[in-house]
């Protein structure tokens, strides 16, 4: 009888352990933290320091407005380039371009740079419970491209 206790104990303290984990490896951004954003993308690409995939968690119906570029990988993007597993859980927000040139929302690298040199490495990007609103942008050479994603964008 001691062993079933000890062995129902051992996986209770096994599941909250993997809860605790999941929930220590999520990167929050507040409201309206368009910095902090771009922050918790680029600590989720950093493979030396934060290995594996991340999740990013937004505020719950949270709003982010970006009114230019972060950068110009492929085009105008308000967000750093996606270089790893990344999973953006939206809760509800929104992403909003109020520029008024053209700018997408994500560039997830395919594993080349701008300049066609092995620059970058290929990353991967689900969006969930997110909203984008107002993205500028048409895609790649590739076919498709904006909303599909086959371009590289969103």
């Amino acid at each position: 009888m001691a062993l079933l206790v000890g062995l129902g104990l051992m996986l209770v303290s096994t599941h909250n352990l993997a809860r605790v984990r999941a929930m220590a490896g999520a990167i929050p951004v507040s409201n309206g933290d368009v910095a902090g954003l771009i922050a918790a993308i680029n600590t989720a690409n950093n493979e030396t320091t934060n290995p594996g995939p991340d999740t990013i968690e937004l505020a719950s119906s949270g709003m982010y407005a970006f009114a230019g570029p972060h950068n110009f990988e492929y085009g105008p993007n308000a967000l750093p380039p996606i270089t790893s597993e990344i999973t953006i859980n939206g809760n509800g927000a929104v992403l909003d371009s109020t520029a008024s040139v053209r700018l997408r929302f994500f560039y997830v690298s395919g594993g080349l740079s701008f300049d066609g040199t092995n620059g970058l490495p290929a990353g991967t990007l689900a969006l969930r419970d997110l909203t984008l609103r107002n993205g500028k942008a048409t895609g790649g050479d590739a076919a498709g491209g904006a909303g599909a994603g086959m371009g590289g964008d969103l």
